[in-house]
């Protein structure tokens, strides 16, 4: 089965991966969300589950609490800027709950959160060019690093549903952190756990404005 490429920059990334260049290399860094698998996707699929059951269990349109949500959302990312809570869909939901006067809101928060979790690990899937990466890396003995934001036990699950935690050697995520990349904290974290030379490590993300973060150390970036 072909393997296939979400653009010309993944096509780079294998290309990359694939030549004798690699050889040079001690240390892979990759994103997670978007980076490994179609996050959007599953987001939305997880959002709209959410939505069906409020507005068929509560009788509220669906638009207006898709607005209460993007409102609490907003909110908590202003509030808690740069942090991994910013990310909590707990927290959006239990805003967005008081926003829209649900009743019995402590257990409805749980319930909602529940719904949208389990609607997310029901999309998510690798892009088909992460295992033949993943076994090239290990084949070369090349350690497998995830750098990514949001909650360290999520982005656990997340491994451990798209079966690559056999691949992995270390996971940092920004609650641990405490800072979110593209932070020096988060590029010295990183740093200190891959004990190379610089020019030994790559780093694979999707954002051009967060996976840069160790590029400032002149270390070899793909954003793909």
């Amino acid at each position: 089965m072909p393997v296939s490429i979400k653009n010309q920059n993944t096509k780079d990334l294998l290309q990359f991966i694939s030549s004798s260049q690699l050889d040079n290399y001690s240390y892979a860094v990759f994103d997670l969300d978007q980076t490994l698998y179609d996050y959007e996707a599953c987001n939305e699929h997880a959002l709209l589950s959410m939505l069906k059951h409020i507005e068929k269990s509560f009788n509220i349109d669906k638009k207006k609490v898709l607005d209460a949500y993007l409102k609490a959302r907003k909110s908590i990312n202003q509030d808690l800027k740069n942090t991994s809570s910013m990310h909590s869909r707990f927290l959006y939901i239990k805003k967005m709950c008081k926003t829209l006067s649900i009743e019995n809101s402590t257990i409805n928060t749980l319930d909602f959160y529940d719904i949208y979790w389990k609607s997310f690990f029901e999309k998510i899937k690798l892009f088909d060019w992460v295992i033949p990466t993943f076994e090239q890396l290990n084949k070369k003995k090349i350690v497998i690093i995830i750098a990514t934001d949001f909650n360290a036990r999520l982005q656990f699950l997340k491994i451990k549903k798209l079966k690559i935690d056999n691949y992995i050697t270390e996971i940092i995520t920004s609650q641990e952190v405490g800072t979110e990349k593209p932070s020096q904290q988060f590029a010295e974290k990183v740093l200190n756990f891959a004990t190379a030379n610089y020019s030994k490590i790559f780093c694979v993300g999707d954002n051009p404005k967060k996976d840069i973060f160790l590029s400032n150390y002149d270390i070899k970036t793909f954003i793909i």
